[in-house]
């Protein structure tokens, strides 16, 4: 099984912030392109705006010149992680699987209809309230998620501990 090998703990690539969207005002402009006051990542994380990212003479990211809980965002933002708001942590990570694997499960339908109880018909972007805002997930939506991420993961390791078995039976591993 691959570790975490402590060589790659100053690739740039572990500083950088997970497809960052915009949020609150626009402050400025930065290598011909706006940036906002604060940016959420894919994850539901804050971060809000803390200057330019430093650089070696060489152009590449100062990476020891960084502070915990900075990430970059390109064309070389800084960013500083928001405290913890309501949910952090675990319960943040939980709410992101939940969230995840709930479009997993509603995109393997077709386009034209999406079910979401027995018998009733909602259109496809039915994650949206009627004036446009973000719709709620039903406890029972979010449990069958869980479910099915849960089944996901234990499918996963009894195949892995399988092959494993398999491959010191044989002696080849």
């Amino acid at each position: 099984m691959p570790r975490f090998d402590a060589r790659y703990r100053d690739c740039a690539d572990f500083h950088l912030i997970v497809d960052p969207r915009p949020e609150g005002p626009t402050v400025g402009v930065y290598a011909d392109r706006p940036f906002s006051e604060s940016v959420a990542d894919y994850f539901g994380r804050r971060f809000t705006y803390a200057g330019v990212a430093p650089r070696l003479r060489s152009g590449q990211y100062d990476l020891a010149a960084l502070r915990t809980g900075e990430f970059i965002v390109e064309p070389g933002l800084l960013y500083r992680i928001a405290s913890g708001g309501p949910k952090a942590g675990r319960g943040r990570l939980l709410d992101s699987l939940v969230r995840s694997a709930a479009e997993s499960t509603t995109s393997r339908r077709p386009a034209a209809e999406v079910r979401t109880r027995p018998h009733q018909v909602v259109p496809p972007d039915h994650r949206q309230d009627e004036k446009g805002g973000q719709g709620t997930i039903s406890p029972e939506q979010k449990r069958q998620a869980l479910q099915e991420v849960l089944t996901s993961i234990v499918a996963f390791m009894g195949f892995a501990l399988l092959a494993h078995l398999l491959l010191t039976v044989l002696a080849v591993g």
